[in-house]
């Protein structure tokens, strides 16, 4: 093509994003806050705030000065002792499987093995329970930061009479 002119324009880059102007929001590889979200939930022994699950250390900051601390102290302490229990038992059985495997008197093979199995269902039974301190632990602590709404009159029983407790 002769004689034909071809413009081009110069364009300026604009700076959209100025890093200094940015809003305080977290980035994805921030964490938020722990007292920003106060609602906790729990699902078995494990505690999590905003979806995002929570060491025993952070539930404990969390919990600190409630009622619900010791609740979840219990529970996460029964988990541990189920868990003894249940490793004792295990222990005992294999113990006793190879005791029965080198010719050992029936006997007591079969005592091991009633001790292990008992010890087995017992720590099954205390971890079963210590789901339930932890859960009651969440909602005691949700029950303790929401906020009530509206007038509560509560009537009952004293030593001296009736009493009334209006809560608002």
């Amino acid at each position: 093509m002769v004689g034909s002119e071809i413009k081009t324009s110069q364009t300026t880059k604009s700076n959209v994003s100025n890093t200094s102007q940015q809003t305080n929001r977290p980035t994805v590889d921030e964490k938020v806050p722990l007292q920003k979200i106060n609602i906790l939930s729990a699902d078995g022994r494990k505690v999590y705030q905003g979806g995002r699950q929570l060491s025993q250390y952070e539930v404990r900051q969390i919990m600190s000065n409630t009622n619900a601390l010791q609740q979840y102290n219990i529970g996460i302490s029964k988990n541990k002792r189920g868990n003894i229990w249940l490793w004792a038992g295990i222990g005992i059985n294999a113990l006793a499987f190879v005791d029965w495997g080198m010719g050992e008197d029936g006997s007591i093979v079969g005592g091991m093995i009633l001790i292990g199995c008992g010890s087995l269902a017992t720590g099954i039974i205390i971890k079963s329970n210590s789901k339930k301190y932890v859960e009651n632990a969440v909602n005691l602590y949700n029950r303790g930061t929401s906020k009530t709404t509206g007038m509560e009159i509560k009537a009952g029983f004293t030593g001296n009479g009736i009493g009334l407790t209006f809560t608002f």
